[in-house]
């Protein structure tokens, strides 16, 4: 989900922006605009919590820039907020304005003197960060078994278009290793749990396509997958692709040898009608 942060009195610029955003492809649902009829804040809702959690669930900030946006608070917050959890920023100057808080560590799109070319190359830089809207994968596949439950393999790219249930999970990596990427630091992020928890779904199908996700024309990178088994009698993890054990302590094992650890529990789903339940069914 995109969130659109605007002041309330250039209403009509987030709406105009919005409709951009349908046009070059995107889902109302991708969007959030707190004044939509149709995805914004319900009547009689707790506003400030409808923001926060569509800001915790989002993928980027979109930030309509301008003198308005400047003097308010709740669009300040609303920035802070998204830095704090890692979100992708994007701002978009409407108007001549001082951006120091906004575009300082972000590259903004200078609309008032670019005009269309502006909205172009921010198209262009959403594709590039994996927030297009083709990167919420469809169904069916073009390839291969349309049967939307593998049996007992784990979901993998083939089917992250009908894999559900892990979103949150999935956004919370793909911030961390943005982080990580950013910040030079932890150097390795690792998925625990359970046997039977989602491990190799969630990697599969969540992380990884959407890592893999025009990185090779963009940054020319290389996704490289370690899978490892947890000896609960000896407490060490034993890497497949490694000769030697490596000794760990699960509670102290980041500090001590640079990574980051991402612990997974069971998902603990329902059958039901619902196009909800349904998708807690396939999870």
């Amino acid at each position: 989900m995109i969130f659109i942060s605007h002041s309330s009195k250039d209403k009509a610029a987030a709406l105009d922006i919005q409709q951009r955003l349908l046009g070059y492809g995107y889902d109302a649902s991708q969007l959030f605009l707190d004044s939509d009829a149709e995805t914004g804040i319900p009547a009689g809702s707790k506003w400030e919590q409808v923001l926060y959690a569509r800001l915790k669930d989002g993928r980027a900030l979109i930030v309509l820039c301008t003198a308005n946006w400047e003097k308010s608070k709740w669009c300040f917050a609303e920035l802070i907020f998204a830095k704090a959890m890692g979100k992708e920023i994007f701002p978009v100057l409407l108007e001549e304005c001082s951006i120091d808080q906004v575009a300082a560590e972000h590259q903004a799109v200078f609309v008032y003197k670019e005009g269309e070319a502006a909205y172009a190359r921010l198209w262009e830089a959403l594709d590039s960060r994996h927030l297009g809207p083709r990167d919420d994968f469809g169904w069916p596949p073009k390839d291969g078994d349309h049967c939307p439950f593998p049996g007992l393999p784990a979901f993998d790219e083939r089917l992250a278009g009908v894999c559900f249930g892990r979103e949150a999970e999935t956004q919370t990596i793909l911030e961390d290793l943005r982080k990580m990427r950013a910040n030079g630091e932890p150097r390795l992020l690792m998925i625990v749990g359970g046997s039977g928890s989602g491990k190799s779904s969630l990697l599969k199908a969540g992380v990884l396509p959407r890592l893999k996700h025009k990185t090779q024309a963009n940054d020319k990178g290389e996704v490289v997958r370690l899978t490892a088994r947890w000896d609960d009698t000896r407490g060490i993890a034993i890497g497949r692709t490694r000769r030697q054990s490596l000794p760990m302590n699960q509670s102290k094992a980041s500090n001590r040898c640079g990574f980051k650890m991402f612990k997974l529990g069971y998902s603990h789903s329902s059958g039901g009608s619902s196009k909800t339940e349904r998708r807690k069914i396939i999870s």
